[in-house]
């Protein structure tokens, strides 16, 4: 499991920086469960110190409470540029335009 979630974050930072997203500033927000933190840290200072752009990880509740929070936090310009999510959540952020596609 820790070897895919690596695979994933590493992908999808990787393409969030060929595709632009981190332009001036050169980090990252990056909303997860707290329970996802902790290995979540070790592959993002891996992952730091290989490209130099920095990611901030803040701790949001799971699931529903965090699709509430993503719903009012990103139209407002306070979301995050990266989130974990469930495949069924995933999908009703982009229905509902909260998220967009990478």
């Amino acid at each position: 499991m820790k070897r895919l979630t690596k695979t994933v974050l590493i992908t999808l930072l990787s393409v969030l920086t060929i595709g632009g997203i981190v332009l001036a500033s050169d980090a990252l927000i990056l909303w997860a469960p707290p329970e996802e933190s902790s290995v979540l840290k070790e592959l993002i200072t891996e992952w730091t110190l290989e490209t130099g752009i920095e990611v901030t990880i803040i701790d949001v509740p799971p699931f529903i409470a965090q699709h509430e929070k993503l719903s009012l936090d990103g139209p407002a310009g306070r979301g995050p540029d990266v989130f974990t999510s469930t495949q069924d959540q995933l999908g009703e952020t982009r229905a509902s335009r909260i998220s967009e596609p990478v």
